[in-house]
């Protein structure tokens, strides 16, 4: 796993180490790329890093009442002292790096919060790098922010 100190320096290519640096869901440019299970799945356009051919981006899910519940159960059996705080759960956050020359990704930062903006938790991400399937929502949001960027570089 990695160290909380690599994680920082990583991640800091945004500027975000912790679910405490990250400014409120009013502060983005959130543009929809996709629904799954009635859950709404957002990027903000504004805020992307490039380094290489490698992407920094957050994703935002809209949380349906169905994924809330589930979520609460997960919870319930994890967690069960903290299963309160989750009856408020509104949305989720997650800070994806992409891969876009080797079409794969991985979550740096994974934060959930409550309906008043409020961290519930946050979690480091994985290490290890995911390919992303074609017609899924990764696909879907790699299209949307290396085929976008890629035109972007070329016109610098």
């Amino acid at each position: 796993m990695m160290s909380i100190g690599l994680l920082c320096l990583v991640i800091n290519t945004n500027g975000y180490c912790s679910s405490k640096d990250l400014p409120k869901s009013d502060n983005r440019d959130w543009e929809t790329f996709g629904t799954s299970n009635d859950a709404a799945y957002y990027y903000d356009k504004r805020d992307i890093t490039r380094v290489s051919d490698r992407l920094s981006v957050w994703t935002l899910i809209k949380v349906p009442e169905e994924f809330k519940k589930d979520t609460i159960e997960k919870m319930k059996k994890a967690y069960p002292k903290k299963t309160i705080n989750y009856q408020a759960y509104g949305e989720s956050r997650e800070l994806l790096e992409i891969d876009c020359g080797k079409k794969q990704f991985r979550t740096k930062l994974s934060v959930m919060f409550d309906n008043r903006g409020d961290v519930l938790s946050d979690m480091r991400g994985d290490e290890d790098w995911k390919a992303i399937e074609s017609d899924s929502l990764n696909d879907v949001l790699y299209q949307k922010v290396c085929k976008t960027e890629e035109k972007a570089w070329e016109k610098e």
